[in-house]
């Protein structure tokens, strides 16, 4: 089993980087959630966190 965190479809492609840009599914103030067979999965994805401007600069590879 895997748990799984729902995300609304792919929007166009950002003019600047190419990627595209998803966001959360909610449902009545909480993220949409389900515990799903692992054979449910077809492919993963690598998520990018969008920062801003600026990542925080307390933040380093060893506890982020």
């Amino acid at each position: 089993l895997a748990y799984v965190e729902w995300f609304a479809t792919f929007q166009a492609p950002d003019r600047n980087h190419g990627l595209r840009k998803v966001s959360r599914v909610v449902k009545n103030g909480e993220r949409l959630a389900s515990i799903i067979p692992i054979s449910n999965i077809h492919r993963s994805a690598h998520l990018i966190p969008r920062f801003g401007a600026n990542a925080p600069r307390e933040w380093s590879s060893a506890h982020v």
